[in-house]
């Protein structure tokens, strides 16, 4: 069951948020320090990206500030700082005796090690298990301890001893100079000698050596600058000339002096060059320092013109001063304050302090909505009263109609007549519906079906009722759980579609174990890395974050190379359509990963290179749907009136005068031409005729109009007409039964 809440699971509150890792203390210690378990110890704990707020608001319970403690995740015993869990005393020992019962075995004091041996990483204060190593070694060899994974002989600051490495790393030859890339948490791939430290300041990827510094007394070589990480402490990290609020996306170290590379989620696509500051008076006029409470530093951000509960989708810098864009990145992020107390907040104009940290009486002014449980809440976090859930929705399968429910804690009295107060477990607890249609009876809608059941959608269009389950033992015999403990799902029939065909139309009917899914949807199965596991055909995936993996199908239509079928292109590459155009074209994360000539294009959920022809704003694209340069797109691609646009996905400020960066959906904005064409217009003629408020929908066909957009005001449609959401989240004013396209396959905006 997927649920959200706007405050309950939530990350994604600032870029203020990602400057907490840069608290580390120096990675060497002295024999008289005591208590300092701190776990930010470790220079490779500094990066910036990694308090991940992950702003989307599906994400549910990985939306949770308290999820991180201490901004941390690098936490890791792998991160081989000694001050990660010093002991209180050090005893070195004469000799190494790698064959103790506790050596290289976790530990989380010096307590659960054996003489001589002390404990490394642990912090009780979060539960994170150090391990038993010692500080005397000449080379590796003496570090071939009998568990706990793979150990170096290396130079630690002022010390010399055995240290852990990065999971599948080998030892390297302490030869790392300033900048060289190194593994992260692997300190033997840097010349530790002469004091340099192998820091992952932005991620696993971007590990490099680097020397230690302090902050004002700057001794970094030249293109570097002392970053400082705890008082009078210092790393040195690589700058390069990229201005404020500009991307750093193909390089985190691309920003100029003072700045570093923001990012609101690990790997962002998005990720722009902020400067610290620790007032106003350090920002640039028409910027503020934006500051997390708490925190001595902050960001320097722009002052817009957003007002708080307006929305930031369309410009994520817009946000008025003291406030910041909450749900980033999504179609409901709206600009928003922290808050410590109720009074924080514009109690007037609707909003309440909702805690995220009720320990630290930390907070975000929040305005609910009004709809109480039963009602129906699209996918949207904020539709919901106080206290409750927007509940399925997201495209889930066995609860298409989202609908808000009360958070119960487990507490029956505190449910509506025709509710139950269910437990789900890790999710929590809220109530559901108890109506009178029991499983496989028909239903039509989610309050229909009994208390632990969910009205399903047929392949006939036809809906029944499903019980709910988390494993095989609570269905029938003809039936299996689509779940499990960590993610319930319904009980499922079989069908008798083996995987690879295809279930056009028949989307309940693969056999047990499959799933119908696909662009020409096909019966979907798991797979092992036995290369046995997939039908003829068909290749394993790459795990996911699950750690599942399935059988996909695959051509013999090489990369990069011109494809017409879904499923034409050899494993690796995936057909992508632009109107009649078809290329075979890999997923990806820079534009390193794309071959010569070809860029990578990014949104917060998906990825793809495409070529660069060449096409800029205003660009045919209509006999060729590819054609545009990079960081731009084909707008109405498939149909005459087809034109490049830029990209403004995350940076409106690309978009020229006569431009408005417009969400299209898919977590996609680009730059669309404003004209003066107004609601109700024909765009027959001119698909780029439409003012700032309206989209020009069902491209190609005589009925095509200028709708008025409704993607942040659903309510707000003229009379006659409906908010209609496409499958990316585009809203538009509709009249009953217009179709405006899919946004994404033609006869729509992209």
């Amino acid at each position: 069951m997927k649920r959200s809440s706007p405050l309950r699971h939530l990350a994604g509150l600032a870029p203020l948020l990602l400057l907490a890792a840069c608290s580390a203390d120096p990675p060497e210690y002295s024999r008289s320090e005591v208590d300092n378990n701190d776990p930010n110890n470790d220079p490779g704990n500094n990066d910036p990206g990694n308090n991940d707020p992950n702003n989307d608001p599906n994400n549910g319970p990985n939306n949770d500030p308290n999820n991180n403690p201490n901004n941390d995740p690098n936490n890791d015993p792998g991160n081989n700082d000694p001050n990660n869990g010093e002991p209180d005393v050090i005893v070195e020992p004469d000799v190494i005796v790698p064959d103790t019962e506790t050596i290289g075995g976790g530990c989380m004091d010096d307590g659960g090690c054996s003489p001589g041996e002390i404990c490394v990483g642990a912090d009780p204060r979060f539960g994170v298990v150090g391990y038993c190593t010692v500080l005397d070694c000449e080379t590796s060899a003496e570090c071939d301890f009998p568990r706990g994974g793979t150990f170096c002989c290396s130079n630690f600051g002022q010390f010399r001893g055995c240290f852990l490495e990065a999971e599948g790393a080998v030892c390297g030859d302490e030869s790392g100079r300033q900048n060289d890339p190194c593994v992260e948490g692997g300190q033997s791939d840097c010349d530790g000698a002469d004091d340099l430290y192998c820091a992952a300041f932005y991620g696993e990827e971007s590990a490099i050596c680097t020397e230690a510094c302090t902050p004002g007394n700057d001794a970094c070589q030249p293109g570097t600058t002392c970053f400082q990480t705890a008082p009078n402490f210092g790393i040195c990290i690589p700058h390069g000339d990229t201005g404020e609020q500009e991307s750093c996306r193909e390089d985190p170290f691309a920003c100029d002096q003072g700045s570093f590379c923001l990012q609101q989620i690990e790997d962002d696509p998005h990720r722009y060059c902020a400067r610290l500051c620790s007032g106003d008076e350090g920002c640039d006029p028409g910027d503020w320092c934006q500051r997390f409470p708490g925190q001595q530093q902050g960001v320097c951000e722009p002052i817009g013109q957003t007002d708080e509960g307006a929305s930031c989708t369309e410009d994520r810098f817009g946000c008025q001063e003291d406030l910041f864009c909450l749900y980033e990145g999504t179609r409901f992020a709206e600009c928003t304050s922290l808050c410590r107390r109720p009074a924080d907040c514009d109690q007037e104009g609707g909003f309440i302090c909702d805690y995220y940290d009720e320990d630290n009486s930390l907070g975000i002014c929040i305005r609910y909505g009004g709809r109480e449980t039963g009602a129906a809440c699209g996918d949207n976090p904020f539709a919901c009263a106080e206290g409750a859930f927007c509940v399925g929705g997201y495209g889930n399968f066995f609860n298409p109609d989202a609908y808000c429910a009360d958070d119960c804690g487990l507490d029956p009295d505190l449910c509506p007549e025709g509710f139950v107060c269910q437990d789900f477990g890790p999710s929590g607890s809220f109530c559901q519906p108890d109506g009178d249609a029991q499983p496989g009876e028909a239903c039509a809608g989610p309050t229909d079906c009994a208390s632990g059941s969910y009205c399903l959608q047929g392949e006939r269009g036809e809906r029944f009722c499903a019980l709910g389950c988390i494993d095989d033992v609570a269905c029938g015999p003809e039936e299996y759980c689509t779940g499990d403990a960590e993610q319930p799902g319904v009980c499922y029939p079989f069908g008798d579609i083996g995987a690879g065909e295809s279930c056009v139309g028949q989307e309940l009917s693969c056999e047990a174990g499959a799933f119908c899914a696909g662009p020409d949807p096909v019966c979907i199965s798991l797979c092992t890395d036995d290369p046995g596991s997939c039908p003829e055909g068909m290749a394993c995936l790459e795990a996911d974050e699950d750690g599942q993996r399935y059988c996909y199908p695959y051509g013999d239509t090489e990369g990069y190379a011109a494809c017409q079928g879904s499923y034409d292109c050899e494993e690796g590459f995936y057909c992508s359509l632009r109107g009649d155009q078809g290329l075979c074209l890999p997923d990806c994360a820079l534009d390193s990963d794309c071959a010569e000539g070809f860029w990578c294009f990014r949104t917060r959920t998906w990825s793809q290179c495409l070529p660069d022809r060449g096409g800029q704003t205003g660009d045919p694209c209509a006999e060729d749907g590819f054609a545009c340069a990079q960081d731009h797109l084909c707008l109405f691609a498939g149909t005459a009136e087809a034109v490049c646009v830029e990209d403004c996905t995350g940076f409106a400020g690309r978009c020229g005068d006569g431009e408005v960066c417009r969400y299209i959906g898919w977590g996609v904005n680009i730059c669309q031409p404003v004209n003066e064409g107004p609601t109700n217009t024909s765009c027959v003629d001119d698909a780029l005729i439409c003012d700032a408020q309206s989209i020009c929908v069902g491209i190609g066909r005589r009925n095509a109009f200028c709708a008025q957009l409704c993607t942040f005001d659903p309510e707000g449609c003229p009379e006659g007409t409906a908010c209609v959401f496409s499958p990316g989240g585009l809203g538009t004013c509709l009249p009953p039964d217009f179709d405006p396209g899919d946004p994404i396959d033609g006869g729509g905006p992209l």
